[in-house]
């Protein structure tokens, strides 16, 4: 899961050096077709026609949809703000998830998982801060991937980071759905949110961006938030 994490930061850190240059829906179109291709090459010659079969094909076309679609809103986010702040308001998913739990699930939440949601919420808005001239409609997007071309490189370089931005995000998710093969999905959410220090670092390192004082607060809140509902929500017995 840590593995899968940092490697999902990289791929971060490489779509916000694309994005400069190519559009978002491209980006993430040439990683899913990069993606594709190697995991097809890897597994289709001891699998067969078993790699695509499933037993859910309608919630398994849904959830690639989704997905793709939250991809190109962050992929546009990071052209336009902060990595580790694009990062950090993305990461309040878990509190969503909680929040949409009770009516869609029929589950009770717990007192303090509302004291996380409200502290989660307060996270993003010191992160977007309204009403200042940091809050721009851009910081909306990764909120809005949290709830749910025709150009070709004509660098060498773009050509290899677009290459590796296939690789690492088959890497990164084979290493995903492997870690929730071998334990619990309560166990690994935790995990996460190394993720978050990972594009922190990145951001420093390859674009100088270090979030002031405010926005550092609004992510340890979100992160804090975040991993409440994670341990408040986990079966007992639970290690």
């Amino acid at each position: 899961m840590l593995l899968a994490v940092s490697v999902f930061g990289c791929v971060d850190t490489i779509s916000k050096i694309l994005v400069a240059h190519y559009p978002a829906p491209y980006i993430v179109w040439m990683r899913s077709v990069l993606q594709t291709v190697l995991m097809v090459a890897l597994f289709a010659p001891r699998m067969g026609l078993r790699l695509v079969r499933s037993s859910r094909p309608g919630l398994q076309i849904l959830r690639g949809v989704v997905l793709n679609a939250s991809a190109v809103v962050f992929v546009v986010s990071l052209g336009r703000m902060p990595i580790a702040e694009a990062a950090s308001i993305m990461f309040l998913a878990p509190v969503i998830v909680a929040l949409a739990a009770g009516p869609l699930l029929g589950e009770r939440l717990h007192p303090r998982t509302w004291i996380a949601l409200g502290c989660g919420f307060s996270g993003v808005l010191l992160i977007i801060k309204p009403g200042s001239a940091v809050f721009t409609w851009v910081a909306l997007l990764p909120l809005v991937c949290a709830f749910s071309v025709a150009a070709l490189p004509t660098q060498p370089l773009h050509a290899a980071l677009l290459a590796a931005l296939g690789v690492l995000s088959a890497v990164g998710h084979f290493l995903l759905i492997k870690a929730h093969d071998l334990a619990p999905a309560s166990t690994l959410a935790p995990f996460s949110y190394v993720q978050l220090l990972m594009v922190l670092a990145m951001g420093w390192l390859m674009f100088g961006e270090l979030p002031d004082g405010l926005a550092f607060a609004g992510m340890a809140l979100v992160a804090a938030a975040g991993l409440t509902v994670i341990l408040l929500n986990r079966p007992r017995g639970t290690d």
